[in-house]
């Protein structure tokens, strides 16, 4: 991972960009599996209620086995993703975009993953394996820097190496609580426009007295 020096915006992937949820369950109804629910009524991280005739085990098989199928490379953005990173980027041109997201340890896994993210300026994006920690990472960002996170023990080791967190709100993490919670991606750029310093603005030049 590149040492920077200005403030880094992180952002995980699955569950605060794009969909997760809403193309696992497309992936599992294409393979004939019973849907129990609808994405946003998901209510817990093993997503039973999500496939009922499944235990953890196998929903777990399936979310690995979904991490190397082409639907992975074309998950949906939630509404205002894109157009909000993008103005974001706009407005802090020189703090680094930096992707972390747990999403596989496979070749395949990795290339689906980059490919989904074209077209988002990130200057780095690092697949980590299912489940890996994110500490080492995090723990690289500079001072100011953030971390955008729907998994609360993401936020927790993020805050852990001094790295500000923002927890995004899913139905699955009703459980969890923080004190920057964002429901929206509108919300999203408030608290990161909330935490970052702000862009120095070039001061004109005085004219030599005469």
């Amino acid at each position: 991972m590149t040492t920077h020096t200005k403030p880094v915006i992180g952002l995980d992937v699955d569950g605060v960009i794009f969909d997760y949820v809403a193309g696992l369950m497309e992936y599992a109804n294409s393979r004939g599996i019973r849907v129990g629910c609808a994405s946003d009524e998901v209510d817990t991280w093993t997503m039973t209620a999500a496939f009922p005739d499944l235990n953890e085990d196998e929903i777990w098989e399936l979310i690995e086995t979904f991490s190397e199928n082409e639907g992975f490379g074309r998950l949906q953005p939630f509404a205002g993703a894109l157009e909000t990173i993008a103005l974001l980027v706009a407005e802090y041109p020189d703090y680094p975009l930096v992707a972390i997201t747990s999403a596989g340890k496979s070749e395949v896994t990795k290339n689906l993953r980059v490919q989904n993210l074209q077209g988002i300026p990130f200057s780095e994006i690092h697949v980590l394996p299912l489940g890996e920690s994110k500490q080492d990472y995090l723990a690289k960002f500079p001072a100011n820097s953030l971390y955008v996170d729907d998994l609360k023990k993401n936020v927790d080791v993020a805050e852990k190496v001094g790295v500000t967190g923002i927890f995004v709100r899913r139905s699955y993490n009703t459980a969890d609580t923080h004190p920057r919670i964002a429901h929206d991606w509108e919300e999203i750029a408030a608290h990161i426009r909330d935490i970052l310093p702000p862009i120095p603005t070039a001061q004109p030049e005085l004219s030599a007295a005469i």
